[in-house]
């Protein structure tokens, strides 16, 4: 008796035909091997797939009753990694996707096209983000790992550009500001929000102005703004009035005026002052025109532009002999007028005949 079993063997798969052959025997004698068993063949055990593949043993000998015992080719699966492909795209307001994957452990010369059994789901997106495409599958053949892919839709890079109003003084830095936009996609919900201010509050011409810029709404998030930090404008001097009035005064020979008067409309705080001089137009007695010179002194002075009269009007009055003064001129000594010189003989007084211009009714 002799037990003949056919060979057994693993491999992986390689993309070609592998197989197993031979047998061994158990029960010869006298030292004999499996050459003696002429009669005896094997078949199978051959395969390119990974599987098991049965290599059988068959015949007969002439001195050994036989047994069969049959062997296996079994062919394992091979390693590969399944990587699901990536891509970035810029959004533009459409639906965008990335498919597909790349294989690494393919054997033979074989490609991704062997995977039939692979797929892929999602890396379908509109919005700007990052989505996720993965892979599942079997092959027969390959034992999968599977890495997962991804789509980036990156935000839209657009531009913005602020501008700003001039302003008349008011005392502070603030000014209004207008935005507009360049590349946004048409029916996209964006709204740009700018703030802007002076970088003090003075008058002048081609001021700076800091301006910043963002951007809300439903699409916001897609979009990657750059705008400008700086402009410029114009500050005006804000125009404000005097209340002007000149005092009414006594004959004195002279045109000096005394003029007094109040500002309207100065920004409360502010370090500015009415300065003011007067001069009557004549010496008319009466009602008389008074010349205005007014301005503006302070530090703040220079953010204002000063409106006043040109002139106003106020009395200019003659002596008037009241009774106080009649009564001064009754109480005055009955004796002659006189003159009285130095008694000292170095000093000589001489009187014109008319020194004091007198009308021949005067003398």
């Amino acid at each position: 008796q002799a037990t003949v079993t056919a060979n057994s063997g693993t491999t992986t798969y390689n993309g070609t035909e592998q197989s197993v052959d031979g047998v061994t025997v158990d029960g010869l004698v006298n030292g004999e091997d499996a050459s003696v068993l002429s009669g005896v063949t094997t078949n199978g055990g051959t395969g390119t797939n990974a599987g098991t593949y049965v290599l059988t043993a068959s015949g007969t000998d002439g001195n050994y009753e036989l047994t069969f015992v049959d062997g296996t080719l079994t062919i394992d699966k091979a390693q590969a990694t399944v990587t699901a492909n990536s891509d970035t795209a810029t959004y533009n307001g459409t639906e965008q996707s990335v498919d597909g994957f790349t294989v690494d452990g393919l054997v033979n010369g074989e490609d991704a096209s062997v995977l039939s059994g692979v797929t892929t789901n999602g890396g379908t997106g509109t919005n700007a983000g990052t989505y996720v495409l993965t892979a599942s599958g079997t092959d027969g053949n390959y034992e999968l790992t599977f890495v997962d892919g991804t789509l980036t839709i990156e935000r839209k890079a657009i531009t913005g550009s602020i501008s700003v109003d001039g302003k008349t003084y008011d005392g502070n830095t603030y000014t209004n500001t207008h935005g507009t936009l360049d590349g946004v996609i048409s029916g996209d919900d964006l709204q740009f929000n700018t703030t802007g201010a002076f970088t003090d509050r003075h008058a002048g011409t081609g001021k700076q102005v800091n301006v910043s810029g963002s951007i809300s709404g439903d699409n916001a998030g897609n979009y990657l703004l750059t705008t400008n930090s700086s402009t410029t404008a114009n500050i005006d001097r804000k125009t404000i009035t005097a209340d002007v009035r000149a005092l009414d005064k006594l004959f004195d020979g002279s045109l000096a005026a005394t003029l007094e008067g109040v500002l309207n409309g100065t920004i409360s705080g502010d370090e500015v002052a009415l300065q003011l001089n007067g001069l009557f137009d004549s010496l008319t007695l009466g009602e008389n025109r008074v010349l205005v010179d007014a301005s503006l002194a302070g530090a703040d002075a220079g953010n204002y532009e000063l409106s006043a009269p040109d002139s106003v009007n106020a009395n200019l009055q003659g002596f008037v002999q009241t009774e106080g003064y009649q009564s001064a001129i009754v109480s005055l000594p009955s004796e002659q007028p006189r003159l009285n010189a130095p008694t000292d003989g170095d000093y000589v007084l001489n009187v014109d005949d008319d020194a004091l211009r007198l009308t021949n009714s005067g003398q």
